[in-house]
């Protein structure tokens, strides 16, 4: 049987599948199955990736060659994280590294994607408890956001890429203070903070507020009131006027950073 060409095969059975991938990682299973539906999402994107690879041969010098490779690629670190989740580190891990390796050989083309496997990596690492190898992952995530000049970014991509950016952050965040390091746990739970303080329609007032007043307790440990006393303003102002109405006061607070 002849093989339907390439790019007909991304239309139907790639977007097919990767669509159907999405709508099981959705699925809220039972306590008895937590990993389930991610399981047989799992499964599906290796059948896929199967698929894919036999293109590879066809594709060798031609212009389709990349394209199947970074398909490729993006099967990996899509599985690779799926295994992460489901808690089968040792075989995620490997996957994710794949595709970054990957990735990293065309950047500018796999924003994204290189940007989300470093963040799941830090994560791996961190949940591994080996900050030190986290931090060097996480770091690679922040310069490639800080570095890239995106300004021709659609407002979807932009919008996801901070995003992960705020993950970044966070984690970050994490990983300083188990590495001893208070000042820079406290400046990137700052920038966590402030990035996520821009993205209202997504912010959590209440956690967004209490993880301000945790910082504020740091800033008066350090004998920084003025600092403190901007994030417990900013805290105060969340709280008490909600998402709709503390996009105005924050833009005229601040955070210490």
């Amino acid at each position: 049987m002849s093989q339907v060409p390439w790019n007909e095969f991304l239309a139907l059975d790639y977007s097919r599948d990767c669509k159907e991938s999405e709508r099981l990682c959705l699925v809220v299973d039972p306590d008895e199955e937590p990993y389930k539906s991610k399981e047989e999402a799992i499964v599906l994107l290796t059948k896929l990736k199967e698929k894919v690879e036999s293109y590879l041969p066809s594709a060798k010098e031609t212009a389709e060659e990349g394209a199947v490779v970074d398909h490729l690629a993006f099967l990996n670190l899509r599985i690779g994280s799926l295994a992460i989740e489901t808690e089968q580190w040792g075989v995620g891990g490997p996957m994710v590294e794949s595709a970054v390796l990957q990735f990293e050989k065309t950047p500018a083309s796999n924003l994204t994607s290189l940007q989300d496997g470093y963040n799941t990596l830090g994560i791996l690492w961190c949940n591994r408890e080996d900050h030190n190898v986290a931090e060097k992952w996480l770091k690679k995530s922040e310069e490639l956001y800080l570095k890239r000049d995106c300004t021709d970014e659609s407002p979807d991509a932009k919008s996801t890429r901070q995003n992960k950016y705020r993950q970044t952050l966070f984690y970050l965040a994490q990983v300083y203070g188990h590495l001893g390091q208070p000042d820079r746990s406290a400046e990137y739970c700052g920038s966590t903070l402030e990035i996520s303080a821009k993205s209202f329609a997504e912010l959590d007032c209440a956690d967004w507020a209490q993880n301000a007043a945790q910082l504020a307790g740091y800033y008066v440990g350090q004998g920084e009131f003025h600092s403190a006393e901007r994030c417990l303003a900013a805290a105060s102002a969340v709280m008490e006027l909600g998402n709709s109405e503390a996009a105005e006061v924050l833009a005229n607070i601040q955070l210490a950073r």
